[in-house]
């Protein structure tokens, strides 16, 4: 059990902070250290969270450590170009994870073969141009995560496949043009989180659809990445979350027809204009619960969007979609949150939402709309917010509302322009008057 007294016996610098939640945890980023700070003694026998990201740090002395014993450190976003192989000394057997992404390291840390409890490493945004197969191969039997890539990095680094314990990989900003078809062999079994992000890549294996275990995938900002192809999480059944951000895609095709499993599912392009039913068919999504679609480019809602039992929240804003036509959210009896902000909405058909009986919240800021869609009024929103949107609040606009049995238990967020009085004043004040 951590004391009070732990924490005020603090080694670290008077400007540095120190907290307990579990292990004691010490929060020293962008303090300006071009060093790591000298430590007192700690009477405290357990282990540290320790941040010192952000700072000007550049090289890790032998014993920088020696007062503390190290589960966590965070030295991010310095200028570290060396670390002694004594760094750790005294952390050996309880460091468990290192963040060293954003630093000017030209290879691995020889000291990591040192310590025998190693799991995450993160050395991204480093200038390395390989990764250093007898290091990993070193921690290999602990390492569960590893984030690496630089601007420098023109091949892939073949000691990947011999990470046979890793559960997660990060891929950033690496200069080649595709992986090699076997980028992922060796990690089948293992597997379950995927990022890929901010490289040069034009294509992908498709030897993504090996990894049995994949979980959660991200492919982000890669922007020469035009194509998807279509099988390439074929036969993948654990799939749960997928985020496709910030590519050069023009379109998506099938991409997920056997995984049933999928919850969420988020897609961000300057370039896609339509969403074909065969990305997410209902009836091979019968888990799906999350949608978030950015897509500027997007004129219509998506008739795919409908047919989805399972479908709790709809987000999709920043197009262009400017009319919500009666049948757009047909058949989603499961449906709670629809985000619609930032769209040039101006019309609202009045059966746009006759069979969302579940639908609790509606966002609608900063659309185009000057009136409160009388389509509401066949739902059980909880709350629909206009803010932003030039609403114009007149009884003979509103007069719908009088008869509208939820009226006083939905809230209406937003602006009468005309007036200059909150909606919901007038909703509740004036309609009774009309």
């Amino acid at each position: 059990m951590i004391s009070e007294a732990d924490v005020q016996k603090c080694p670290f610098p008077p400007q540095c902070d120190c907290h307990t939640f579990g292990v004691l945890q010490e929060y020293c980023q962008d303090k300006g250290f071009t060093e790591v700070p000298t430590l007192s003694a700690s009477f405290y026998n357990g282990t540290w969270f320790v941040d010192l990201s952000d700072n000007k740090i550049t090289s890790l002395t032998a014993n920088a450590f020696k007062n503390i014993k190290l589960d966590t450190l965070w030295i991010s976003n310095n200028n570290i170009i060396y670390i002694d192989i004594e760094s750790f000394s005294g952390s050996e057997d309880t460091l468990q994870s290192l963040h060293l992404r954003g630093n000017q390291l030209l290879s691995l840390p020889i000291t990591l073969t040192r310590l025998s409890r190693f799991s995450d490493l993160q050395v991204q945004y480093n200038p390395m141009k390989d990764l250093d197969t007898d290091i990993l191969m070193n921690v290999s039997t602990n390492l569960k995560k590893l984030s690496f890539g630089s601007i420098n990095m023109t091949k892939w680094p073949t000691c990947i496949m011999n990470l046979k314990k890793l559960e997660e990989l990060s891929v950033y900003n690496v200069s080649m043009d595709s992986f090699p078809i076997n980028a992922f062999e060796g990690l089948e079994d293992s597997l379950m989180f995927l990022q890929i992000q901010s490289t040069n890549i034009s294509r992908i294996p498709l030897s993504i659809n090996k990894l049995s275990k994949l979980f959660t995938v991200l492919i982000n900002y890669n922007v020469n990445l035009k194509v998807l192809p279509g099988e390439i999480f074929e036969g993948l059944n654990n799939i749960h979350y997928i985020v496709i951000q910030g590519n050069a895609f023009t379109n998506i095709s099938v991409f997920y027809k056997d995984s049933t499993n999928i919850k969420s599912f988020a897609l961000q392009s300057d370039y896609i204009s339509n969403i074909t039913d065969a990305v997410y068919p209902a009836k091979m999504q019968p888990n799906l619960y999350e949608i978030s679609l950015v897509l500027p480019k997007l004129y219509n809602v998506p008739k795919s969007l409908s047919n989805m039992p399972s479908l709790k929240q709809i987000e999709m804003f920043q197009a262009n979609i400017s009319i919500i036509r009666a049948g757009d959210f047909s058949n989603l009896p499961s449906l709670i949150t629809l985000e619609l902000s930032s769209n040039p909405i101006s019309v609202v058909e009045i059966g746009a939402f006759a069979t969302t009986r579940s639908l609790q919240v509606l966002n609608l800021r900063y659309t185009k709309l000057k009136t409160v869609p009388e389509a509401i009024k066949k739902t059980k929103l909880y709350s629909i917010d206009l803010t932003g949107s030039n609403v114009i609040c007149t009884c003979e606009g509103l007069e719908w509302m009088k008869h509208w049995p939820t009226r006083n238990s939905t809230f209406i967020s937003g602006e009468c322009t005309n007036l200059n009085i909150p909606i919901y004043e007038f909703q509740l004040k004036y309609i009774p008057k009309c």
